[in-house]
């Protein structure tokens, strides 16, 4: 075993901690160093995190296909090779979920059915990863290497004159480190401080307790009332993922006789509802090559707005045969015409056809980093602000199923899309709340952003008032807002954000910014918390893939410490999944190494350097050995 050795720390035990251990214990050869892993998880529960809680109802749902979450203890079909062995236990544990149709089911012994194009409850999958890390924890054992897991939150990190990290649990106890990995995942803003004491008010769904404060039953005696409770008019604020989260599970309470309420008023700023997963095709961009790019570049100096939007569209009409579209329906779309998007979303879905937009995304998959990097702080700013959330309608879509149970209950008038969001107030008086809205002369919202002076002449305000409110809106973008070890690292100036909110990340090495604009050597970052970085995991897929990239950064530094005069020879495989090359995954450390631009990211591929000079050599050896015969 070699002298050399590193105490690592995982900062946050959800997928991104265990894809991060995954990775690092998949690229260290047996007994190669001693390493020594600590994860610090305030739940104690390694592997499901916020996302994947084991708690969480069956009605939230993976947002991928069965086979299509990475490579993760045995590989592609390694959730699927789980469920087969498990299908009488799941089938109890789950018999519910699949009476409700949530689940699949075998109609031949009706127990649970393994389907690899199924999207199953994120809660199952929750289970697998924990599952997975008791795997990945093995393996890590058979190779020398220590996995403890600290229910403790980390609060502070300071670094060393000697360059290794002294890291404060939440009790105060001190851990020293020599390489640290941020993997603190899914995080949210804080509740609104006007509403926060309020019991008509919900800041966040995926905290068990707070969906136990909806449906707990209500009295004005000590006994408990059998009825359930009455909500009224509700509010969801948030009309992506995690607002059709808290719309589902509304509906699925109320079916199952939990809770009552009038109806659900839908409501966001620019109305968008997530688009339906379809099948997805390739699509050659014609007007965002890297090419074009690069003499956009040269000749502007930059990448601008108002020169990109123009492109995305001439792209979204190519792929579409040359078809107008209908631009600003896209961009902001009339609240009555919601519920006919959602429609037309759930018909391409059934179709099983290539849909243009899904295939364009991907492709702008490819370019957007650099597009991003090219960009004035200005336009960063206004990217975040204006475009990210209508992006991510079209990259992140939602299972069919989904889709169908919120057009249903749009059908049914218990659910109504709002559109035009400008306030929320409390009256204190009555204890309601009025929604504030703002509407151009046809019908489309005015995009306020908080502020009467972006209102036309012509604008039209409205007012809905609810009785109970619920915040859905998604992971925050400002981190200066977050609880520890954030604000800590952005004062000692250990981390960079930018003006718009977000950690600045090194796309290429998945190492933070520090305050002087240098690399912070022996960190790590993985998960979703990069929001000022465009490419940022959100998805199974991605964390996987990524937390193999830093294993292997890891297992570099070791070598250096080493002084080795050559790279280990025992190639480190990596496969590249299906799944990852159709949804984009990029290679963000390209180098000129590789013979690369160093600015363009590039597919991922199957090798890392020294691997790659293997395979080439081979190649050569072929071809020499084919023009011999």
């Amino acid at each position: 075993m070699s002298s050399t050795s590193s105490r690592v720390a995982i900062v946050g035990g959800g997928l991104s901690g265990l894809a991060s251990v995954n990775g690092l214990v998949e690229a260290l050869g047996s007994n190669t160093y001693c390493v020594s892993i600590t994860i610090f998880e305030p739940s104690g529960n390694v592997g499901p995190g916020l996302a994947y809680r084991i708690d969480q109802p069956y009605c939230w749902l993976l947002n991928h296909e069965a086979d299509h979450l990475g490579t993760l203890n045995g590989g592609e079909a390694g959730f699927l090779n789980w469920m087969r062995d498990n299908r009488e236990a799941l089938s109890q544990e789950y018999a519910q979920a699949m009476e409700r149709g949530w689940v699949p089911t075998n109609p031949i012994d009706g127990l649970i059915s393994v389907d690899p194009k199924a999207y199953y409850p994120r809660c199952l999958f929750g289970r697998f990863l924990q599952y997975a890390f008791l795997k990945v924890k093995g393996d890590a054992e058979t190779k020398g290497v220590t996995v403890t897991a600290v229910s403790q939150g980390v609060h502070r990190i300071d670094q060393q004159s000697d360059g290794k990290f002294l890291l404060y649990d939440t009790e105060e106890k001190q851990h020293l480190f020599d390489q640290v990995v941020l993997c603190t995942g899914h995080t949210y803003s804080k509740p609104d401080p006007t509403f926060a004491c309020r019991d008509t008010y919900i800041s966040n769904l995926y905290i068990q307790g707070e969906r136990e404060s909806v449906t707990a039953k209500q009295s004005s005696t000590e006994e408990p009332s059998k009825k359930p409770r009455h909500l009224g008019r509700v509010a969801v604020r948030g009309t992506g993922l995690s607002g059709n989260d808290a719309v589902l599970w509304l509906l699925e309470q109320r079916e199952l006789g939990l809770i009552e309420y009038d109806e659900i008023v839908m409501v966001s700023r620019r109305g968008q509802l997530r688009k339906t997963r379809v099948k997805i095709g390739a699509h050659q961009l014609q007007f965002l090559t890297p090419e074009i790019l690069g003499a956009q570049v040269r000749a502007d100096g930059h990448i601008s707005l108002e020169w990109l939007l123009p492109q995305i569209r001439k792209e979204m009409e190519a792929a579409y045969g040359g078809k107008k579209l209908d631009w600003e329906d896209i961009w902001n779309p009339r609240t009555a015409d919601i519920g006919k998007h959602l429609e037309q979303s759930i018909k391409e879905s059934a179709s099983g056809q290539v849909v243009p937009w899904r295939s364009v995304m991907i492709a702008l998959a490819s370019v957007r980093q650099y597009i991003f990097e090219h960009m004035v702080d200005e336009d960063k700013g206004r990217f975040f602000r204006e475009l990210a959330s209508l992006l991510y309608t079209y990259q992140a879509p939602m299972p069919a199923f989904s889709a169908i149970r919120l057009h249903k209950a749009i059908q049914s008038g218990v659910l109504k899309p709002e559109a035009g969001l400008s306030d929320i107030a409390l009256n204190d008086t009555t204890g309601k709340y009025t929604l504030t809205f703002w509407t151009s002369k046809d019908g489309r919202p005015v995009l306020t952003h908080g502020l009467e002076s972006y209102l036309p002449a012509d604008a039209t305000k409205s007012q809905i008032e609810v009785d109970f409110l619920i915040d859905a809106m998604g992971q925050t973008r400002n981190f200066q807002h977050l609880q520890s070890p954030y604000p800590q690292l952005f004062n000692a100036k250990l981390l960079k954000a930018y003006q718009w909110g977000g950690i600045q990340i090194d796309p290429r090495s998945r190492q933070p910014v520090k305050g002087d604009g240098q690399l912070w050597d022996n960190v790590w970052q993985l998960g979703i918390n990069s929001l000022g970085d465009i490419l940022i995991s959100i998805n199974a897929p991605n964390n996987i893939a990524d937390g193999l990239d830093i294993g292997r950064r890891m297992v570099k530094d070791l070598d250096k410490q080493q002084n080795s005069p050559e790279p280990p020879k025992t190639a480190i495989p990596t496969t590249v999944s299906a799944a990852q090359t159709a949804f984009g995954i990029l290679d963000k450390h390209a180098s000129t190494e590789r013979g690369l631009l160093p600015t363009l990211p590039v597919r991922r591929v199957g090798y890392v350097a020294v691997e790659l000079q293997m395979v080439q050599a081979q190649q050569r050896q072929q071809h020499t050995s084919g023009v011999a015969e």
